[in-house]
């Protein structure tokens, strides 16, 4: 098989590309003509394959008379298999028989519907709680602050996990270090209400967050704590360092420092143990 010219670059043209980008985001169905656009072929026959393959389809690739035909993700994947035996002397049987096998979720024509849709789609019709393959963002999966702490915590942990198990643990160095400060921001960020007071998300100062904390619950944390975040703070204090890779330039001598993993997790257990507790307490203290 001869693959298309649209399926060896996995793009479409440039005008076509700028075209989708001012579609709505969240819209994964795509009209007659601009799936039409994606192939490379006319409107008519990409009907004339919605008629023919009606029964792989969707509803919406062959509605009622009058509506507007759509096609999904899965459609794309057919039209994408179709399309690479499309020819001439075509057998519409053998086409049928590589659908009626599936062959049209094949990596390589799963992938092009993939590239080929938007990241952010709504929500399926379908959807149920077997769907384990993805998320939900905004709307009633909004999560608790305090989840999205605890996922960043996770996070790192998942990836220190894989980096002990690693011959090149550096390599996902920076990702946990990442991950880990910004569950430290997100933990002090929901012990201090500090959204809900000031009305600002722009600060990143663990500093500042840590004075603020002090300020609310006076000399709560012990020592260690407090020393660790400001180990942090120093390393660092926009919280860009461990993101995109910034200078380090820290206050004690020399600019190389040595972590040790074990050491940094059994710290990172530690400070969100007690962010944990001062999160129980004052929700006991607010019950009824």
């Amino acid at each position: 098989m001869e693959l298309p010219s649209w399926l060896k670059s996995h793009s479409e043209s440039e005008k076509n590309l700028v075209d989708s980008s001012v579609q709505k985001s969240a819209n994964t169905m795509k009209g007659a003509s601009e799936a039409a656009r994606l192939f490379g072929v006319n409107v008519s026959l990409i009907k004339k394959w919605g008629t023919e393959f009606a029964d792989f389809l969707s509803v919406s690739a062959n509605p009622s008379k009058g509506k507007t035909r759509w096609y999904s993700e899965s459609d794309i994947k057919v039209f994408a298999l179709v399309s690479c035996y499309w020819k001439d002397d075509l057998d519409y049987e053998y086409i049928h028989s590589l659908l009626n096998q599936g062959c049209h979720h094949d990596d390589l024509f799963r992938e092009f519907a993939y590239l080929n849709t938007p990241i952010f789609q709504d929500v399926p019709e379908e959807i149920d709680e077997t769907w384990t393959h993805g998320v939900l963002v905004r709307g009633m999966a909004q999560p608790d602050p305090v989840q999205v702490a605890r996922a960043y915590k996770a996070a790192g942990d998942a990836l220190m996990e894989q980096a002990l198990k690693s011959s090149e643990p550096h390599e996902l160095g920076y990702p946990i270090l990442f991950s880990y400060r910004h569950a430290i921001e997100s933990y002090l960020k929901v012990v201090t209400e500090y959204e809900l007071e000031r009305g600002d998300n722009a600060a990143h100062s663990i500093l500042d967050l840590l004075k603020n904390f002090e300020a609310k619950y006076g000399n709560a944390l012990p020592d260690w704590a407090k020393n660790r975040l400001i180990d942090f703070h120093n390393a660092d204090p926009r919280s860009t360092s461990f993101r995109y890779a910034d200078t380090i330039v820290f206050s004690t001598e020399g600019n190389e420092k040595w972590i040790n993993f074990y050491q940094l997790k059994t710290i990172l257990n530690g400070l969100c143990n007690l962010f944990e507790q001062i999160i129980t307490t004052r929700l006991n203290t607010r019950l009824p």
